[in-house]
Order: structure tokens, then sequence, then C-alpha cells
């Protein structure tokens, strides 16, 4: 019994280093690392643009409701029916965190477009609940962590973020974003996520 349990596991962990090669080529935002301790970084972003989309109603629901409308767009569903390249990280927005089960907040998902394409040449939107965005050059502060992102881990990490910025002086807005860099069935201790909070200089 325990032979094949050992077996399982080294199973998963083949398949996904298979998938990494793949996965590897994944563009990311570009950034510079201004300064870093332990798991908490401080980084310049450069500008982007988004495709974003607002969804009501519990995290993982509305992330799960919103990452559909949006593949349907990067998979060819615009006006050029012209597919776009998958990037990471998916980003979640929320004004204010709050994680009990009551809650049932307003949730901006969004995927960052690809460097190649500028705000003019990307496939205009066929669905309207879409919307595409700049964003200028930003700093964030960023916690980075492995895991499953469970709501109590992104408290726990959220306020480990928010600790550090009272004990440094930080001043940061009040919005708080979430990073998930990987396909779901990447195992968890592989898995790379991140909570931002922008920087106010």
């Amino acid at each position: 019994m325990k032979q094949n349990f050992y077996r399982i596991i080294i199973l998963i962990i083949l398949v996904n280093m298979s998938f990494k090669p793949a996965f590897s080529k994944t563009e990311e935002p570009k950034y510079q690392v201004l300064t870093k301790e332990n798991n908490i970084e401080i980084r310049n972003y450069e500008a982007n643009i988004i495709a974003e989309v607002t969804v009501h109603g519990q995290r993982k629901a509305a992330a799960s409701s919103a990452f559909r409308i949006l593949a349907d767009y990067i998979f060819g569903n615009n006006e050029q029916n012209i597919k776009i390249s998958m990037t990471a990280p998916v980003r979640q927005y929320l004004a204010k965190a709050d994680f009990t089960p009551e809650a049932k907040e307003a949730w901006n998902i969004s995927f960052i477009m690809p460097s190649k394409f500028t705000y003019a040449a990307l496939p205009a939107v066929n669905n309207p609940e879409i919307k595409l965005r700049k964003l200028n050059k930003r700093k964030y502060l960023v916690i980075r962590f492995s895991g499953l992102a469970s709501d109590g881990k992104l408290k726990e990490a959220l306020e480990e973020l928010r600790y550090y910025v009272k004990i440094n002086e930080l001043r940061v807005k009040e919005s708080v974003l979430f990073a998930f860099y990987n396909p779901p069935w990447t195992l968890p201790f592989l898995r790379r996520n991140e909570i931002m909070l922008e920087l106010i200089n």
C-alpha cells in the first residue's frame, strides 16, 4: 500500500516536470527587484496592458467564473478571431480584503496581455464584460509563498505583509492584489503565489 502511494507521488512529480518546459516559456511581466528580505520584495514594474472582468461573489467562485470569460477572449472569441498567448500570473484584485464565507464583494480578475501587443493592436472584445486597460509603471511590495492558496493562507500572508509595512513605515494603497502563476495540476510545493500592495511614492 505504502509502495503504491510513493509510486503515485513520483508519477505526479514526473508529470509536473514534463509540463515545466512548456510553462517556462509563459511570459511574465517585467520588473526590477529593488530590495529583498526573505520572501518579501519591493519591485518596480514596467507598464502593461490587462484584460479585466469584474465578477461579484466569493473569491474562488468569482475567479473561476471570470477565468472562463477571459479565456474565451484570448482563445479567439474576439473581433479579429486572434488567439492570444496565455501569460502569468492570473491577477485577482479586491479593494478591501475580506475572507468571511458570506462575503459578496466585487472581484476584478485580469490577464496581462503579451508585451508584443500595443493597446491599439489588441483585438477588440466581443464580450462587453471584458475591459482592456493600460497599467502605468508602478512599485509593489510583494510577498511570495508556495502551497495551496486557501483563504486562510492568503490572510496569513497578507497579515505578514502588513506587519512589514508597519515596522518599515511604508505607505501603500489600500487595494490588495493576489497573483497566481501556475496551472491547477501543479503540486502545492511547486506553486508560486504572491500578494502585492502598491507603494505610494
